[in-house]
């Protein structure tokens, strides 16, 4: 589900999973809904700046991965939203090559 929110003037596209997903440019905040493991993948060439919120609602766990191409680093090399009502930010800080923030 797709939902434009309006957060302190800013418009936020949320969009609410329950399966893998795949992030698009259009995509702010991604919403795991699901009592399953859900994989929501980096695609290659996202714009640089570009940054993601992925928090995780269900009791499923949300890992973070990246399609062939993309680079991902976090601290500790985690990149799944451990707790259920977690989040972890994505930032796109060059072509093909993200940083998680846990």
């Amino acid at each position: 589900m797709r939902a434009n929110q309006l957060v302190e003037g800013i418009v936020h596209n949320v969009v609410t999973v329950a399966a893998d997903y795949t992030l698009t440019k259009n995509d702010q905040v991604v919403v795991v809904d699901s009592a399953d493991p859900v994989i929501i993948t980096i695609p290659v060439s996202l714009t640089i700046g570009k940054t993601f919120s992925v928090i995780r609602k269900g009791a499923g766990t949300a890992t973070i991965d990246a399609q062939v191409g993309v680079t991902i680093h976090s601290v500790g090399d985690l990149f799944e939203v451990a707790a259920q009502y977690g989040s972890a930010d994505i930032i796109v800080t060059s072509l093909n090559y993200a940083i998680i923030q846990l």
